[in-house]
Formats: structure tokens, sequence, C-alpha cells
């Protein structure tokens, strides 16, 4: 069926680590994943913030957690897990100019999420500090998104 196709066209790709591609159970994959969540650490500090996002018409409210080493995007309430990246992939933070609450994290492969936040740039700071510590001195705060204004990949050296 949809599984098994799915699988085949994964395997054409070249792409063999990814952990469903092992048969394992639903149990299983979600106790690897919480496994996972649960190696990120303690936070640092956490924000109340809404998230946009092309799926959803509104905004979606979610909590920030800032980690020594990982940005997490919990629910609303604070307890389901949604999201991680580590510090280290952060690419560049983006304030927007016409919003005061509103904010852009890239990361380095070319993505970036979009969230307002009522006290936005004590987020922003607390997130570039916990980069720079992190050895990730190359994130900067920018008033205009990077998309399709380099030449070069991000990861490469200028």
């Amino acid at each position: 069926g949809f599984i098994n196709n799915s699988k085949s066209h994964i395997k054409n790709l070249g792409i063999t680590n990814i952990s469903i591609m092992s048969n394992q159970s639903l149990p299983t994959q979600l106790n690897l994943r919480n496994e996972a969540y649960t190696k990120t650490g303690m936070a640092i500090a956490i924000y109340d913030i809404n998230k946009y996002t092309k799926r959803y018409e509104r905004s979606v409210a979610r909590q920030f957690h800032i980690t020594e080493d990982f940005i997490i995007e919990k629910d609303s309430s604070g307890f389901q897990y949604v999201s991680y990246h580590k510090v280290t992939d952060v690419y560049a933070l983006v304030r927007n100019i016409n919003n005061q609450k509103e904010f852009t994290i890239e990361y380095q492969d070319g993505s970036s999420r979009s969230y307002s936040c009522g006290v936005r740039d004590t987020l922003l700071a607390t997130l570039l500090d916990i980069c720079h510590a992190a050895g990730n001195s190359k994130v900067t705060v920018t008033g205009e998104l990077s998309d399709y204004l380099r030449l070069m990949p991000r990861y490469t050296e200028e």
C-alpha cells in the first residue's frame, strides 16, 4: 500500500536512516521521540509566543523554551513537544520592522519560522546570547529576511 510505496521512494532517494524504515511499532516510535525530547535539557527561559504557519489561517499559541543547546517549541500548555532545533543551526534572527511583536528565526538549512511575542526583544537577546555561548557566533539580529539575497549557501565561509 501507501506505506510500502513511500518506503521504496525514500530508498530510491538514498535515505535509509529514517527510523520508520526499521518497521517499529507506533509505541516504540513514540518512545524514541520522547527520549529525544527529554535529552534537550532544562529550559533557561520560557516565553509565550504565537507561531505563524501556512498550515493554519491564524497564529497558533505555543510556548518557546530555550535551553543551552536547543530551541524547543511546545504547545500552549507547555506539556506536549511540537519541535526542536539546535541553537548551532540558527543563521539569523529577524525583527519585523512594521510590527513590534513579530520576528523570524532563519536556520542554516534555509528554513525559517515566524512568531510573535509581547517581549520580542528580550526573547531575541536571550536567544542571541545562548547562540553565541554555544559557539554559533555568526548569528546576527537583522531587519530583513535573507531569502533570495545570498549567492552562496549559508554554511559557506565568505
